[in-house]
């Protein structure tokens, strides 16, 4: 048996969400401390709290591996922010790899602000759409479980194939 009250909280909480808009995120630069504690604040009750999500080690591994710009005197701005929650959030079924080349798909030919306001927007109806399907019987969400588990790997092979196929054409 399920904890109903606490199933029923989080999905609500996850249908109103709300992602920082680009003129919503910190208007002035931040050490890396402070964005860990801005992420932390910002997505906290939506991801598992048993999981260090962000920290600054991940934050200079992801600028190590090309994911982030490099910080600019050690500050870090609105468009390494908004990436980084991007990164955050999208690192929970996709891999990092995967995340590069989304974000260089994205980002083509189109403003870093307008792409991750989209990507908000998209995440958001996604978020919704998922905390109104939770709100129903025991039966119920042992069907959705699996659900939500086939279109999870359906979304990601369906990304990864779209990605290969984009980043073929782009090398020719």
């Amino acid at each position: 048996m399920m904890p109903q009250d606490a199933l029923s909280q989080w999905a609500d909480s996850i249908s109103r969400w709300h992602l920082p808009r680009w003129s919503e995120l910190p208007q002035i630069e931040l050490y890396v401390d402070q964005v860990v504690a801005f992420l932390e604040t910002q997505l906290g009750g939506l991801l598992l709290v048993e999981e260090k999500f962000i920290t600054a080690a991940m934050i200079n591994n992801y600028v190590k591996q090309g994911l982030l710009p490099k910080p600019v005197k050690k500050k870090y701005g609105r468009p390494h922010i908004a990436r980084l929650i991007i990164i955050t959030l999208s690192k929970q079924t996709v891999s990092l790899a995967d995340i590069q080349a989304a974000v260089d798909f994205a980002l083509w030919n189109r403003q870093p602000m307008e792409v991750y306001d989209a990507f908000c927007a998209r995440q958001e109806a996604a978020l919704a759409a998922a905390g109104a399907s939770l709100l129903t019987g025991e039966e119920e969400r042992r069907q959705l479980l699996m659900h939500l588990s086939a279109a999870a790997i359906s979304s990601s092979l369906a990304a990864k194939r779209l990605l290969s196929l984009w980043n073929a054409a782009k090398d020719k």
